[in-house]
């Protein structure tokens, strides 16, 4: 091989690793961790997210569990919740704060912390209350009941 055909070899790999490189932070702006500060990235969440989490979504989960649970004897909805966490000056800080807190309330059912009290329907919103849910008698059916009663 001659200088020039080495010369040209080189120039050719690396330009092709410059288009790597390119094609590498375009996929980085995909993975929240890696992609740098002000990058104008968007974050990709999943609606239920492990124990472990940081950052706003577990904040805002973990308020809405320190919420429920300083009355765990009340009922909350989503919008009562909301307003709970404005009167206590927490910063939302996405558009609909409520859909926010309707998935925090997801989360803490689903992880059995707390339990739908009313199921909502409609119009009606789910009713919710910290805490498992209480176990229902099912010693007797109401016909047994009603026949030991008699």
């Amino acid at each position: 091989m001659t200088k020039e055909e080495i010369k040209t070899i080189e120039t050719a790999m690396l330009e092709e690793h410059r288009r790597d490189l390119e094609a590498l932070e375009r996929l980085k702006r995909f993975v929240p961790d890696a992609a740098p500060k002000g990058s104008g990235s968007h974050k990709t969440h999943s609606v239920v997210e492990e124990e472990g989490d940081s950052g706003a979504d577990a904040s805002l989960r973990d308020k809405v569990a320190e919420v429920l649970s300083a009355e765990p004897v009340k009922c909350w909805t989503a919008q009562k919740v909301l307003d709970r966490l404005i009167e206590l000056n927490f910063p939302l800080g996405s558009k609909k704060p409520k859909n926010g807190v309707s998935v925090a309330l997801g989360v803490w059912v689903k992880r059995g912390k707390a339990h739908i009290y009313r199921k909502g329907s409609g119009r009606r919103p789910h009713v919710y209350r910290w805490g498992p849910k209480a176990p229902q008698n099912t010693l007797f059916t109401t016909k047994e009941a009603s026949s030991r009663t008699a």
